[in-house]
């Protein structure tokens, strides 16, 4: 299944990655409507395959290696994602929204680059944030 992009520098080694699938309607009603979200949470018949019809995205982790931290790599990760989650929707599959759970502030200015917005606060101090993709979203 096609869940990571990597981002590697000049001598092949880990610069960062991006973890992003589709997920089932039960998890995405529960991240609405839970006070917690955490990634033990998900269970794996909740991480789907891409299909023709209506797919939720959750995009679970942006990890920037800290040797490469300010150097565009988490930047660049989303647009890469954006760019494939766009291809996607050109053959067929419709994305709904991308949601993830941002953590620290530099992953709420990275996700409002892209248009995210927050949903909800959980009670270990997260953000639910939510955004929904046009085709070509990119910065």
């Amino acid at each position: 299944m096609e869940m990571f992009i990597y981002a590697v520098d000049g001598d092949n080694k880990l610069a960062g990655y991006i973890c992003f699938f589709p997920i089932s309607h039960r998890l995405y009603n529960d991240m609405i409507g839970s006070d917690t979200m955490f990634d033990d949470n998900i269970e794996p018949e909740d991480v789907l395959p891409y299909t023709q019809g209506d797919n939720n995205i959750f995009l679970i982790s942006v990890v920037v290696n800290p040797r490469y931290a300010g150097q565009g790599v988490g930047t660049r990760l989303m647009q890469e994602m954006m760019s494939y989650l766009d291809a996607k929707q050109q053959r067929g599959c419709r994305i709904n929204c991308v949601m993830a759970v941002t953590a620290s502030k530099g992953g709420e200015k990275l996700l409002d680059n892209f248009g995210f917005y927050p949903l909800r606060k959980y009670d270990n101090r997260c953000t639910l944030v939510q955004a929904k993709l046009t085709l070509a979203m990119r910065t």
